[in-house]
């Protein structure tokens, strides 16, 4: 017997835009709590079964950088385009999942130390069957020194890392900026 009550769901009339990026593996979840916040509140956009959209990746020893917008199956929404902090017209040059793989791949030295903010960043890795190489996760460092931060951003606030000034990179730039700053932060420091 199949229930629903979607009816019975409340509606709030919010006033923020949010966009909930559903993990691939929680869209066949039986609460499926990011369908239900999406119809509670009027101003929400999920998008369920992301692939990577702006990857972007440094080598902290020569400071070279490797960057790609990835060809998305539909259009990102305005929302999606919005928080990103991307346009459509990034996407022109847009490459494909296996150009994706084979760039990424030529990228990595047999060394090379992947970091991320967060182990979900290293999993679209998988997703999209590219190298993986060994992974350092700056949230799990963090995480088990010093608790109850919920982003990047109030990490560096706490340990008092200015955060680099990139207003006109795409979100991807911006977090990669951001990690790039924590790791020279844990360089200097020993946690």
């Amino acid at each position: 017997m199949s229930l629903c009550f979607c009816e019975s769901i409340p509606r709030i009339d919010n006033r923020t835009n949010i966009l909930i990026l559903q993990h691939v593996g929680e869209r066949f979840h039986p609460f499926n709590t990011a369908r239900i916040v999406q119809k509670t509140l009027s101003r929400c956009h999920l998008i369920a079964d992301h692939n990577p959209v702006n990857w972007v990746a440094q080598r902290l020893g020569t400071a070279e950088r490797v960057s790609f917008i990835l060809r998305q199956q539909q259009p990102l929404s305005d929302v999606g385009l919005e928080h990103m902090r991307l346009s459509v017209t990034d996407f022109d040059d847009a490459v494909t999942q296996d150009e994706f793989c084979h760039r990424w791949n030529r990228f990595l030295r047999r060394n090379d130390v992947l970091i991320v903010y967060h182990q979900r960043t290293y999993q679209l890795l998988r997703h999209v069957e590219a190298l993986q190489p060994r992974c350092l996760v700056l949230k799990s460092i963090f995480g088990k020194w010093r608790t109850g931060f919920h982003s990047v951003e109030e990490l560096m606030a706490a340990e008092g890392v200015t955060p680099p000034t990139s207003e006109d990179k795409s979100r991807a730039n911006q977090r990669l900026d951001m990690a790039v700053a924590l790791v020279e932060h844990l360089r200097t420091r020993s946690i």
